[in-house]
């Protein structure tokens, strides 16, 4: 027979460790106690214990997310497990790396009516990258072995080929709380892979960008993606050298460049048939994650380009606008840095107008947006607390309306904007953990971290306060608007009588006692009217976390 559980557990626990693994997000239950155990008691891996288990999956994804690197999530048996299933979405969806070890009940007592059981192998499929069952609950060497091994390879495949969620199921039989008397070293066999980016060769970088000497019409247009510092430079001396039509999202995180369209939806709206055809790229050339735009989605389809690359280390075949014709498996740094190499083959273009006829629209678009804010009371504010981020400071927009209204905005008016991070829950655009999600990222980067949400969202999510790990560079900006406001907006639902009880669902709360509740400073003002004079006191408190509810 093999070592008793608590050693195995702690061998897999040190198993992470070596494999480079910092942070960990645990939810209480006795089942999981072994693995927890042995995470509080390892030094080396940070650990936060949070109760409900979907904010603590949603947590551990702002962790991933901020640090891009991979969290470990541990909970025990039963329900518990399926209630990371909508971060674990999110994550696969983002390309987000987390490991979770979900602990089971022995596999003879499932579907035998055993307590706490359900039946976990497999549970989260097909939102993760790969699902592993370790058998150490009857443990001899040879299982002890291969758990060892699974958790390697799982470690692994959380960040490669490309990032996303792993799971591990492990079955744990009882005695759970046995001492761990041995001070050996711990006698496992590492299992390291290394790793090199996926690197075309110089003749086929040539053969692509050749490619480019005939298209007139080039569009590039950039979705949500992590802050990278040297893409954003690479790309800032591109645009400057070439006629390249560029458009991103706010979650793109490249905020700050003089010729990039920032109204893509409003020169789309205001063009006729006649200009939609002259606004259609020839070749579009798109790099990151998902974009916001329904809009802009609906036009590339309905004008689509004769070519479409993708661009990215994690490129699949996903043809969102219908007209892909080549995935290029590279980062877009590497991608972008040789074509500026090679920017000499935009010199042998003819030019088309392409990019002077979208910022002719986009300028005028300018002014729609201006007239926008005038009519629209919750657009404006929106667009005031953009403008007013300060310098060094982490944003997360809240789904629905936030995203949206903040998509269309942007951050041009921010004098600091390229000092600025932006991040949203758009792989599934699910509203449930957006507040997780920030707090997560908070707990481990000192930047103030700034959270902009609706009220039907922070009561979804309430739950990311209840713990004890709140720092006072969380800063709660609450958009209440009474319900679900985006259906008024919506023409469907906003025609039917039940909007109000359905869609809508405005369900009155005193968010000074939920502030009150989680000793969170408490603000608020109605409308834009005392709006400078309150946001100026919520910024300056730096000793606890803050909510400023702003009443629309």
């Amino acid at each position: 027979m093999g070592k008793n559980i608590n050693l195995i557990t702690k061998n897999i626990v040190n198993i992470c460790e070596k494999l480079s693994i910092q942070y960990a997000v645990l939810s209480p239950g006795s089942r999981s106690a072994p693995l927890a155990l042995a995470i509080i008691r390892n030094k080396n891996i940070k650990h936060f214990v949070i109760n409900d288990e979907r904010s603590a999956a949603y947590t551990a994804l702002g962790i991933a997310k901020r640090t891009n690197q991979t969290v470990v999530l541990v909970c025990t048996s039963g329900t518990a497990a399926l209630n990371y299933s909508p971060a674990i979405a999110e994550a696969n969806n983002q390309c987000i790396p987390l490991l979770v070890l979900t602990a089971d009940r022995p596999v003879e007592w499932i579907d035998q009516g055993e307590n706490q059981s359900i039946r976990q192998e497999n549970l989260f499929e097909p939102n993760v990258r790969a699902s592993y069952q370790i058998n150490i609950s009857y443990p001899d060497l040879e299982a002890e072995k291969e758990g060892y091994r699974i958790i390697s390879e799982a470690i692994h495949k959380c960040k490669f080929p490309y990032p996303g969620p792993i799971h591990v199921n492990i079955p744990l039989r009882e005695p759970l709380y046995e001492d761990i008397q041995s001070r050996s070293k711990p006698d496992f066999k590492l299992i390291r892979q290394e790793f090199t980016e996926a690197e075309l060769t110089r003749k086929r970088y040539k053969e692509l960008f050749q490619q480019l000497v005939t298209p007139n019409k080039i569009m590039v247009l950039a979705g949500m993606l992590n802050p990278d510092l040297k893409l954003r430079k690479t790309l800032d001396k591109l645009f400057s050298l070439t006629d390249l039509v560029f458009i991103r999202d706010i979650t793109a995180n490249l905020h700050d460049f003089e010729r990039a369209i920032t109204y893509p939806e409003q020169v789309i709206d205001s063009a006729d048939e006649n200009s939609l055809k002259k606004l259609q790229p020839q070749l579009l050339i798109t790099f990151g994650n998902y974009v916001i735009s329904k809009k802009l989605r609906n036009f590339l389809r309905a004008y689509p380009p004769s070519y479409h690359w993708h661009i990215g280390s994690a490129a699949n075949f996903i043809d969102t606008y219908q007209s892909l014709t080549r995935v290029i498996p590279v980062s877009p740094v590497q991608f972008f840095s040789k074509l500026l190499q090679q920017v000499k083959v935009f010199e042998k273009r003819s030019y088309s107008g392409y990019y002077r006829y979208w910022d002719l629209g986009n300028k005028k678009a300018f002014s729609e947006v201006i007239q926008k804010r005038k009519k629209e009371a919750e657009f404006d504010i929106l667009a005031t607390i953009l403008n007013k981020i300060p310098k060094n400071a982490t944003i997360h927009l809240g789904n629905s309306s936030i995203i949206r209204q903040a998509n269309e905005i942007s951050l041009v008016d921010n004098k600091y904007a390229k000092h600025i991070d932006v991040y949203s829950n758009r792989g599934t655009s699910g509203i449930d953990g957006c507040l997780s999600t920030c707090v997560g990222s908070s707990l481990v980067n000192d930047q103030l971290h700034f959270i902009i949400i609706g009220d039907q969202s922070l009561l979804y999510d309430r739950n990311a306060l209840w713990n004890k790990y709140l720092k006072a560079n969380l800063k709660i900006i609450l958009i209440h608007n009474k319900g679900g406001q985006i259906f008024s907006r919506m023409e469907g639902p906003a025609r039917q009588k039940e909007l109000d009880e359905y869609f809508v669902n405005y369900v009155e709360t005193n968010f000074k006692l939920l502030a009150d509740q989680h000793k969170l400073k408490y603000f608020k003002t109605a409308g834009i009217e005392s709006f400078d004079k309150i946001f100026k006191k919520f910024l300056k408190e730096n000793g606890l976390p803050c909510l400023l509810e702003i009443e629309i």
